[in-house]
């Protein structure tokens, strides 16, 4: 296992994502960033926000963010799709369904599209149609299991409170999109890729939904900042990670807004259970990395 994945799958056994660590190259985020860095400019779907309590939960929406600020200073086109739940928490939120009908905006306004949890495939068609993306990338995003339904780690279905962005993931491989998955419970998109492995070894019904590319970690933030340190090492481009300050303030920004914790369910600047200190540590780890 590479050194950055090392990083990122600290404290791993909290949810076993360390059980399937022999089931993937050891240098995972290295691989997806190297695909990501073939590709030509041009859009990338970046899909996040997961239901919890009513609200979305701390872990995504931040790496999402930092995510997409790396990827347009490579000169790609980030455009996060999420529903509801993740109001407020980008810029410029824009491109919403109004009267059951998906109208996109503008590619030059447009940083969030958020989709109502009634949308058929046909508003996903045309999600991938009016905006070509390059490369679809989930972070800590619930996925459909083989009950059909959208279950939380405590196995409860929030189907109802869950748009199915998944959708994206089906879709665009069959176009042979570049799909990348980061989660770090079974549950998230991408974790099908090992949904064998994860229905045998680990207490959750894994989501169905595949990616060719699937980043594990303790935390799906921590995964997106791995995927981050990646694209940096690839490029050649140095400051695309994140301060810790810089997080800090975002996550203090989101949980404003509403977001909570996705363990303790509580209003905090926590993530998963983990303090905003073990942030700390695992952005400093990954910015030590040579």
């Amino acid at each position: 296992m590479g050194e950055r994945e090392n990083i990122i799958l600290r404290h791993s056994d909290k949810r076993g994502m360390d059980m399937l660590k022999p089931h993937l190259e050891p240098d995972f985020c290295l691989s997806a960033a190297r695909d990501i860095m073939k590709l030509k400019n041009g859009n990338i779907f970046l899909l996040t926000g997961f239901y919890v309590k009513g609200f979305a939960e701390t872990d995504g929406p931040v790496g999402a963010y930092f995510l997409a600020e790396a990827l347009r200073k490579l000169s790609f086109n980030p455009i996060i799709v999420s529903d509801r739940y993740c109001r407020g928490f980008f810029k410029k939120p824009l491109g919403l369904r109004r009267g059951g009908k998906f109208f996109p905006p503008s590619l030059t306004q447009t940083e969030t599209i958020y989709v109502d949890v009634s949308a058929e495939i046909d508003a996903y068609e045309l999600l991938l149609r009016e905006y070509a993306p390059v490369c679809l990338i989930s972070v800590e995003r619930c996925g459909v299991n083989k009950h059909g339904k959208y279950q939380n780690m405590r196995k409860a279905d929030i189907s109802q409170y869950t748009a199915k962005l998944d959708t994206l993931f089906s879709l665009a491989e069959k176009r042979n999109t570049l799909t990348i998955g980061i989660g770090d419970g079974g549950n998230e998109i991408g974790m099908g890729k090992l949904k064998d492995v994860i229905e045998a070894q680990l207490p959750v019904v894994p989501c169905v939904v595949t990616a060719k590319h699937l980043i594990i970690s303790s935390v799906s933030n921590w995964g997106a900042y791995g995927l981050i340190s990646a694209l940096s090492e690839v490029s050649g481009v140095g400051g695309l990670l994140p301060r810790f300050g810089a997080v800090r303030r975002y996550l203090s920004r989101i949980v404003s807004l509403g977001a909570v914790d996705g363990t303790t369910g509580v209003r905090s600047l926590s993530v998963d259970g983990f303090s905003i200190e073990t942030e700390e540590e695992i952005l400093s780890a990954l910015l030590g990395l040579r």
